[in-house]
This record gives C-alpha cells, structure tokens and sequence, in this order.
C-alpha cells in the first residue's frame, strides 16, 4: 500500500477531507472502518452495520439529487461510491441495491458529464464510477 498511497490516491487524498465536513461522507467512511475493524478484531468492536444503517438514511434524506448543489451531489456520489466498495470487499448482500442507487443518481442529475469536468474531484469520481 506504500508505493500507491501518496497524493494521486484519490480514496485518501479526496474522500477524507470531505469525510471532515459532511456528515455523510463521514458515515459511509466509518462504515467501512467499521467492517474492517470487525473482520480483523471481532464485532464486540464497534457496530458496524450501525454506521451503515446510518449512511443509507443519510442518503434517504438526499435522494433529490437534480435540486442540490454540486457539493451536496459530490458528497452524495462519494459516499455511493465508498459504501459501493465497502460490501462488495466485505460480501455484504446490499451491492445490487449500492449498484442500483447509484445508476439512479447518475441518470437523476443527466448522467457523469453532470459530475463536473474540471477539478480533482469530479475527475475521480467519473473514473471511478466508470470502473
């Protein structure tokens, strides 16, 4: 992990300064702590699925997408995309649901070109969702 995690780690170098200041971030990156932690050390740790649970009704409040501003649909992308990689690492059943959230998000704000062109973060997220 030390020869690819310098600033071109966009998982690191994006995600978590934007985990500081919205809350959702913040869930969807502790929840995938949390499972890590769990798988590693044992549930009695932490409650993962708590900060899960948390995330996915965090987003429930956000769902209309096509009215946010571009922070709040970033934000918003972001954590689809960490809770995304979060249950297909940990086998968790909900990636077809994590999948379908975030085919309907792109097609609510009129596809990845709506993602933003310029800067670092609309760039990683249009290659990340197009992985």
């Amino acid at each position: 992990m030390a020869i690819i995690d310098d600033s071109t780690n966009g998982w690191r170098h994006l995600i978590l300064p934007v985990a500081h200041v919205d809350t959702l971030v913040m869930d969807a990156v502790l929840s995938a702590s949390a499972f890590h932690i769990t798988a590693t050390h044992g549930p009695n740790i932490c409650s993962a699925s708590r900060f899960y649970t948390q995330a996915i009704s965090r987003l429930q409040q956000r769902q209309d997408l096509a009215l946010s501003d571009r922070d709040s649909r970033n934000s918003t992308f972001l954590a689809l995309l960490v809770l995304l990689v979060t249950v297909m690492v940990n086998g968790y059943s909900d990636f077809p649901l994590i999948f379908k959230l975030l085919e309907s998000a792109l097609l609510a704000i009129g596809g990845e070109a709506q993602l933003g062109s310029q800067g670092e973060l609309g760039v990683f997220l249009r290659r990340q969702i197009r992985k």
